[in-house]
């Protein structure tokens, strides 16, 4: 299991100084030049790690945090001392790992982890992080390698890609448009894993689906026919003529292919869009409100990290706004969206793990074909429907996936 003990270099410690445990108050004092941060960690991990005889390899992921200047936080594998096992010592955490045949489990195994260093306030750690380390540890342990993951998030994604390939990582899994990019521009040598690229061709990621090249896998979003088909499905509960709002970040590259494969199945429906910019948190309630006095009567949002860490104020703003949303993550919909059309993340990260194992073992990105999600769910939220006070068609119902009918965990707007 992971453990969640905070540590850093002390102020003042030289990099082969073990250190102790300690909470970095203050996200925004550290600089931006945060590869020599992100290096000085590893420097410092391992050496307080220097008595277990074994410094592993280090797998880095690269996450857009907006609206952040700077996170990292480092996940350590160590298997279970046989004897203390034997001894009778063997700690929760492990037997929590435990199947009830008493075997490990499969992602976790018999390992062990250690936070070494979160420097961002606690809201703004993204849970799904945590999920993503396990499984890369687990992958790495079935692949026989020992590994510790960083991970780095932030605004100034060049700086931070180059901070991971300064510190010499094994491989970098990039999630996001933006973190891709940013990778494959600090190296063309280390093997790169991206997670839910719109469309990582079109984009200049690899030269092909089929065959990469270079040194860029991954695993596709393929968001540009679902957003087509997402709007399909909102079309069903509007009112002609139809008018909705689509909100979007300009800032990642990969989400102007998905507008623009939007704008092109509305005008097949009828339906008349308005695209609203939000390239910061602060933009969001503003554009949504300035939308909304054209007239609008529905709302599409374009997945994007910055959307994420906002879904709930977002959500609730759809639904005081009394507007029919549809998403294209589900976690929307389980805050309150009426709708989400899309791939399952699960499967996503799934894939992207195991080419991770793949390369540990030898393979080469350049060719190993870009994957492409296989399974889409169609979620709907009942309770907000009828809040709305909508009739879902029972053309749209039957197809649902999930219909969801319990009451979104109530939260204040903060907009």
């Amino acid at each position: 299991m992971l453990r969640r003990t905070l540590v850093g270099p002390p102020r003042g410690a030289s990099d082969s100084s073990p250190t102790k445990a300690r909470r970095i108050r203050s996200p925004y004092s550290v600089s931006l030049a945060c590869g020599s941060l992100v290096a000085a960690i590893l420097m410092s991990l391992s050496a307080a790690r220097a008595a277990d005889k074994a410094v592993p390899l280090t797998l880095g992921v690269l996450s857009e945090a907006p609206d952040m200047l700077f996170y990292c936080h480092v996940a350590l594998m160590r298997r279970t001392n046989e004897a203390e096992v034997k001894a009778g010592k063997e700690s929760k955490e492990d037997n929590e790992g435990k199947d009830k045949s008493g075997k490990r489990a499969d992602i976790m195994g018999g390992l062990k982890g250690i936070n070494a260093g979160t420097i961002a306030p606690p809201r703004c750690w993204p849970a799904q992080l945590d999920s993503l380390e396990g499984r890369l540890i687990g992958a790495a342990d079935r692949a026989g390698k020992q590994v510790q993951v960083v991970t780095v998030g932030g605004s100034d994604l060049d700086t931070l890609a180059k901070g991971l390939i300064e510190a010499h990582v094994a491989m970098v899994v990039a999630l996001g448009t933006p973190a891709a990019l940013a990778a494959k521009r600090a190296s063309s040598t280390t093997p790169i894993v991206m997670v839910g690229i719109s469309d990582p061709v079109k984009v200049g990621l690899v030269s092909s689906l089929a065959r990469p090249g270079g040194n860029v896998t991954g695993v596709s979003f393929l968001a540009p026919e679902l957003a087509g088909k997402g709007l399909e499905f909102l079309s069903q509960v509007l009112p002609t003529p139809s008018r909705v709002g689509v909100l979007w970040n300009p800032v990642n590259s990969g989400r102007a292919v998905v507008l623009q494969a939007l704008k092109s199945s509305a005008e097949t429906m009828g339906i008349t869009l308005t695209a609203v910019e939000a390239r910061r948190q602060d933009d969001i309630g503003p554009g949504l409100d300035a939308a909304r006095a054209k007239g609008l009567n529905g709302l599409f949002v374009v997945a994007d990290p910055l959307f994420s860490a906002n879904r709930t104020p977002i959500v609730e703003w759809a639904r005081q706004a009394k507007l029919p949303s549809a998403f294209q993550l589900r976690d929307y919909t389980e805050a309150g969206g009426l709708m989400s059309y899309g791939p399952s993340e699960s499967e996503i990260y799934d894939r992207a793990v195991d080419y991770v194992r793949r390369i540990l073992q030898g393979a080469n990105p350049a060719d190993l074909p870009i994957q492409q999600p296989t399974r889409f769910s169609l979620v709907l939220n009942l309770k907000t429907a009828k809040l709305l006070g909508l009739a879902i068609p029972s053309s749209l119902l039957e197809r649902a996936d999930q219909a969801i009918d319990e009451p979104p965990v109530a939260k204040p707007r903060t907009y």
